[in-house]
């Protein structure tokens, strides 16, 4: 019996590449405030949303949020005591990008929203990328820090603690 090799051709519109992760979760790091308060959610729960009802909502009252933090490099750039060194020094690159779109996706379906990054380093990965990050550094504020408390208020917002980098 001989084995035959058989190429196949299939007509596609596009093509999603699905390499899969462990997502992190975290409720690990009490200081993010996660699982306190409806209001904050991870990325891929604001994704889910975005899926299915093309806009963002506060959770605790279904209103779209006026001013959005999204604090990047949670989980793999973490450094905390409990965490090993290895699951620390990890930056997947790909998480800029992911959450930038995910930024401009809600300022295009409510251009009042005052959106605000987080970030340690901007990474600059893939095609057209610088192009994307100089549009979105029109309508979006970006701060090298990382917040080290966020707090339920009484009015049903967040109170965001950070101290500046330079």
């Amino acid at each position: 019996m001989q084995d035959k090799s058989s190429q196949s051709k299939i007509d596609v519109d596009s093509v999603v590449v699905a390499t899969g992760y462990e997502p992190y979760n975290p409720a690990e790091n009490t200081s993010y405030g996660y699982g306190s308060s409806e209001n904050i959610i991870t990325g891929i729960e604001a994704e889910r949303q975005l899926a299915t009802t093309s806009k963002i909502t506060r959770l605790s009252d279904g209103q779209a949020p006026k001013r959005i933090a999204f604090i990047q490099c949670v989980g793999s750039r973490t450094e905390e005591v409990y965490r090993r060194p290895e699951d620390t020094d990890y930056c997947s690159t790909v998480c800029c990008a992911y959450a930038l779109r995910m930024a401009q996706h809600i300022k295009y379906q409510n251009e009042d929203a005052e959106v605000t990054v987080f970030y340690m380093d901007i990474q600059h990965f893939g095609k057209g990328f610088d192009d994307f990050y100089n549009k979105c550094k029109d309508n979006m504020t970006f701060v090298r820090s990382r917040p080290y408390e966020i707090k339920q208020r009484p009015n049903d917002t967040l109170l965001l603690r950070f101290a500046p980098q330079s």
